[in-house]
């Protein structure tokens, strides 16, 4: 799929929202590419992440400029504010487990 999309990134997509993984990532890679956000704590069972950073780490030759990643049970709420939009992941109990805030390609989550 990477290599499908390569050089076809419309300029105003700001966005690849995911699940699947069964753990929650956010990845920025800057104004080059749009930012990642993978939202998969819903599955029945989650997979260990990786001891290695996120900050730093290559993905599709390009690295990872800030990044956040949770391996709990929760929900994902997102909700249009101003110029981006403000999310918040919540754990199994209601208590909010980190929030993020989407302007443009860039996306901060802690």
């Amino acid at each position: 799929m990477q290599g499908a999309i390569r050089d076809h990134v419309p300029a105003n997509l700001d966005l690849v929202l995911s699940g699947h993984l069964h753990d929650f990532i956010s990845y920025e890679f800057g104004p080059e590419r749009p930012a990642q956000l993978i939202v998969g704590t819903g599955g029945d069972t989650l997979l260990r992440l990786t001891t290695a950073p996120i900050v730093g780490a290559e993905i599709d030759g390009m690295a990872v400029r800030r990044g956040l990643g949770l391996d709990r049970f929760g929900y994902f709420v997102m909700e249009r504010n101003g110029d981006g939009w403000d999310g918040t992941l919540y754990g199994t109990d209601d208590k909010v487990l980190t929030r993020c805030r989407l302007a443009g390609r860039a996306i901060d989550c802690r």
